[in-house]
């Protein structure tokens, strides 16, 4: 099977740069490779129309309607390359927004997943609500998994180094990682702000841009960290005590991944979040869920039993390598394709540049 992931991100030239390319396109795609199968990534500005020959299918992320797009589809139609929609976000629905550049982008998006022959999708939730708006279309569900090359290029993190509780501080660690997230910290604030104020070797390390209100969380308690390239994140979780991923309850929140959580899990550090349902059908020690003030320090406190911390260490890290690695859902991808693939090269051929 030969599989074309193309992706829209603004990072043109270093689109790994990009977090949702990296899972949904070079994870899925560095799985198949292993797997025997051809995969290759690139953008959509990029991508040539000439060299799709080669390609059984072609999954385009968070695709935007525009002309390069609809040529690549028709191109794709009269090959009889099966193409694939892929959203990790509940970016396709234009009733979800009120302000008018959102959901103009939306309503693009809404109008590509019409056109492709399935979609895929990072949460169940987010399954749903594709499948409401088109019961016709076929929706797969392919879970984010850690990319085992991520993790071979880290493996000077040994289990247990620099993650001994008594040598070192207490450091929780929020990654926001884009711009808006000042009301989903708010969520957690209060609590944190407890436990610092009662813990004083405890500190808060923010890397990504976040305002702190300093009469909460006063600025003697909160470091902060530059954009760091995404092979060098394990060291910020290696050195962390706990991170966090604090969300407001909104629907759009409720399809968002559970990210956070394996990168944090992957290096044995736990984490603290709020209850979205892809981070809650995991069950394991030292991911710990808080939606109030109290439930956030409470859930400090308890992985502060030195025992119960380094357990949940040792948790984290075979959970994850059992269940969250991108090659255990691409096993499924595959047997998945591999049906629709056969289906398509026995359809009569249809030029859907006649269509209506």
């Amino acid at each position: 099977m030969n599989v074309l992931f193309v992706t829209n991100t603004k990072f043109a030239t270093e689109p790994h740069r990009d977090s949702s390319t990296r899972y949904r396109c070079f994870h899925v795609a560095e799985s198949l490779q292993a797997c025997g199968h051809l995969a290759d990534v690139t953008t959509l500005d990029t991508l040539s129309l000439s060299n799709l020959s080669r390609y059984d299918v072609v999954s385009v992320l968070r695709p935007f309607a525009t002309r390069k797009l609809l040529a690549l589809l028709q191109r794709c139609k009269k090959q009889s390359i099966r193409t694939i929609a892929d959203f990790d976000e509940l970016i396709f629905d234009p009733e979800l927004s009120s302000d008018p550049k959102l959901r103009a982008r939306f309503t693009r998006h809404n109008l590509a997943a019409q056109s492709f022959d399935e979609v895929t999708v990072s949460t169940e939730e987010l399954a749903t609500s594709m499948r409401a708006k088109y019961p016709e279309k076929p929706v797969t569900v392919i879970y984010n998994g850690l990319s085992e090359f991520w993790l071979s290029l880290n493996s000077v993190i040994k289990d247990g180094s620099a993650s001994d509780v008594a040598d070192r501080t207490k450091t929780i660690t929020y990654m926001p990682g884009t711009r808006g997230h000042n009301a989903d910290f708010e969520e957690a604030q209060n609590g944190i702000a407890e436990f610092l104020n009662n813990r004083s070797e405890a500190s808060l390390n923010i890397v990504g841009p976040l305002n702190i209100n300093e009469s909460v969380i006063p600025s003697n308690k909160v470091t902060r960290g530059v954009w760091i390239d995404y092979m060098d994140l394990p060291f910020v979780i290696r050195d962390s005590w706990v991170t966090i991923a604090p969300l407001q309850s909104t629907q759009r929140n409720q399809g968002k991944s559970h990210v956070k959580f394996i990168e944090s899990a992957a290096f044995g550090t736990p984490i603290i979040c709020s209850p979205t349902p892809d981070m809650a059908r995991h069950k394991v020690d030292g991911l710990i869920m808080a939606i109030s003030s109290s439930e956030w320090t409470a859930a400090l406190e308890k992985l502060s039993d030195e025992d119960y911390y380094q357990h949940c260490q040792q948790s984290l890290r075979n959970y994850v390598r059992e269940h969250c690695m991108a090659d255990s859902t691409v096993r499924e991808l595959i047997a998945h394709l591999s049906k629709q693939i056969e289906q398509v090269q026995n359809e009569p051929f249809a030029d859907i540049s006649k269509a209506g």
